[in-house]
């Protein structure tokens, strides 16, 4: 438990300190760019993160859950990437015109192009990233994660302030994309492995497969409502989603992309010790259920300034967006560790058909909704959440034999905590103080929702202790590891 600790600490510090950098260009950024421009490159990465999903041909995984892990193995999964990689990058090259005709928008075209490049150069560090995963090495990640984000940031804010418009985001991209490969062989170059090996690859796509098909359909099923939109609203409304989106997955900047990348490595080796896996994965969600809800409930209050704080006034119409998915958020965290213990247990073939299931039905829901109105939409989102939220349940009472009251016994503790952090927002925000002017000065936006923010905060831990929440052990122990490093260095 002590290195897991340790290795979601390293996770955590990677990805703040990426977050700082992403903050920064979404600010910037927001206030460079029209909506219209942001919306064509939205439409593209949408399309860019499903290939690169196929591109990664749920190698990672395989690499990460294997129990044993040879190097002719990692020789293998090389070749599935190295193969799928070029493969793509020339689909991409043949097809990108007519992905551009279908959304009547030439530039498409020109920004997946110069998303190939990235296609080229990735799968050469990619191996070496994925054993540092299966290690748990998330110190020396944060430094690949960390290069990538500001390698990104300098070309996407330099391009843009120079009136490249989206082409400035679309080459960003592509310099996040080559920097970590780049940074991985110069900092642990005797893990690089460059030799094909076609011999026992069916071992390997036999596994990564189902992963491969499991994220893919995962990813349409989050991002598919743009696809839909590009296509029906335009792309000022896309752009409008996006930011909407933006806002609310602050919380995954925050937490999640600090936890999942120590999720399955962690619960994959509970497996391999015989320990139970459903002692750690409802501690898991007992810990985010109580960091989450708050975090989301305090959102939907505060949405108005938090949205021209961080975008301007041109953003203003996705404050009701923000407010409606975050009560989307908010069930879906109910779940939200379940594929990541369904991949430790080796469950790929099961997990791809339940999302496969789940996407279909969300698609089928979204298209007409997408067709009325944005509102229309996101509302549409929740009921679909809370319809996948049921159906995770009941798949992981089959899968590990997880008992229905374990989650309401569990999650029904952080509801006070919930309501008690949120009370300061919530009053704001029925007084009155969170209807804002276009206008505002920065400065006072700044203390608004810094202040209350805090506020919050403080009521978070005060109800933490007060109706002695799980999470109380973590936070003492994390005071007992800063004291006893603070008395060192003192």
């Amino acid at each position: 438990m002590a290195s897991i600790r340790q290795a979601i600490a390293a996770s955590f510090l990677s990805r703040y300190a990426s977050l700082v950098v992403n903050i920064v260009v979404v600010m910037t950024i927001s206030r460079l760019l029209k909506p219209e421009e942001i919306g064509v490159f939205s439409i593209c990465m949408v399309v860019i993160g499903a290939a690169a999903l196929l591109r990664n041909a749920g190698a990672g995984e395989y690499l990460i859950q294997a129990k044993e892990l040879p190097p002719e193995r990692v020789r293998n999964v090389f070749t599935v990437l190295l193969v799928t990689s070029w493969t793509l990058a020339l689909v991409i090259f043949l097809g990108r015109g007519y992905v551009a005709e279908f959304y009547r928008h030439p530039e498409v075209a020109d920004i997946l192009l110069i998303q190939t490049i990235g296609f080229v150069v990735v799968p050469f560090g990619a191996t070496t990233f994925s054993i540092l995963t299966r290690r748990m090495d998330f110190s020396t990640l944060a430094v690949i994660n960390l290069a990538g984000a500001l390698m990104q940031a300098v070309v996407s804010i330099g391009l843009a302030a120079m009136g490249y418009s989206f082409y400035a985001l679309a080459w960003g991209s592509v310099a996040g994309m080559a920097t970590p490969p780049l940074v991985t062989v110069l900092i642990r170059w005797h893990l690089v492995e460059w030799r094909p090996r076609f011999k026992g690859i069916t071992q390997v796509l036999s596994v990564s497969l189902a992963y491969q098909g499991t994220n893919l359909i995962s990813y349409f099923n989050i991002n598919v409502s743009e696809l839909v939109m590009g296509r029906f609203l335009g792309m000022a409304p896309v752009a409008t989603f996006n930011r909407a989106r933006s806002v609310t997955q602050l919380f995954y900047k925050l937490v999640m992309e600090g936890l999942i990348p120590v999720a399955m490595p962690a619960f994959a080796e509970h497996l391999r010790q015989g320990e139970d896996v459903r002692v750690l994965f409802l501690k898991g969600q007992v810990l985010l259920h109580v960091i989450a809800w708050p975090f989301f409930a305090a959102l939907f209050f505060m949405a108005e300034p938090f949205v021209l704080l961080m975008f301007g006034e041109q953003w203003m119409a996705s404050v009701p967006i923000v407010r409606v998915l975050c009560l989307a958020c908010m069930v879906g965290f109910v779940t939200a560790l379940a594929n990541e213990v369904v991949k430790a247990t080796g469950r790929a073939g099961a997990l791809l058909k339940m999302e496969m299931a789940l996407t279909l039905l969300r698609i089928a829901v979204l298209i007409p909704a997408a067709m009325h109105s944005l509102m229309a939409l996101a509302w549409v989102m929740v009921a679909s959440d809370v319809v996948r939220v049921t159906v995770q349940v009941v798949f992981l009472n089959r899968i590990i034999d997880l008992p229905y009251h374990q989650w309401v016994h569990q999650g029904w503790r952080s509801v006070p905590v919930t309501l008690v952090a949120a009370a300061p927002a919530a009053a704001m925000y029925f007084t009155g103080h969170m209807d804002v002017a276009t206008d505002t000065p920065f400065w006072e936006l700044a203390i608004l929702v810094g202040l209350t923010g805090a506020g919050c905060g403080l009521c978070w831990l005060a109800a933490v202790y007060l109706f002695g929440h799980r999470i109380r052990d973590e936070i003492n122990r994390a005071l007992a590891v800063g004291g006893a490093l603070l008395r060192k260095f003192t």
